[in-house]
């Protein structure tokens, strides 16, 4: 019994071995890296200025639509009050 539990045990390492190099050889998981020299990079670095601006613009869209979603928030917070007023001003009038 014991010579069959070391077969299984053998047999399903062997299994799993055969799956993960197939797996591995048919995603292409080699993967090289190139050298590249600090001189052959490109000119066009990004300004600080141009960061700055670009990170400005960003911020400021970004309030613009928190400022829009509060004013909505707040325009249906004043139209449920309204709503509610009104219903009680009617059941008084009755």
């Amino acid at each position: 019994m014991t010579s069959f539990k070391y077969f299984i045990c053998v047999s399903v390492i062997m299994f799993f071995t055969t799956l993960t190099l197939l797996g591995c050889g048919s995603q292409g998981t080699t993967t090289t890296f190139g050298w590249t020299p600090i001189d052959s990079m490109p000119d066009s670095i990004t300004s600080p200025e141009k960061l700055t601006s670009e990170l400005d613009e960003l911020l400021l869209t970004k309030d613009e639509k928190r400022i829009k979603l509060l004013q909505e928030k707040e325009r249906k917070k004043k139209e449920r009050i309204v709503s509610l007023l009104r219903k009680r001003w009617r059941k008084q009038r009755v």
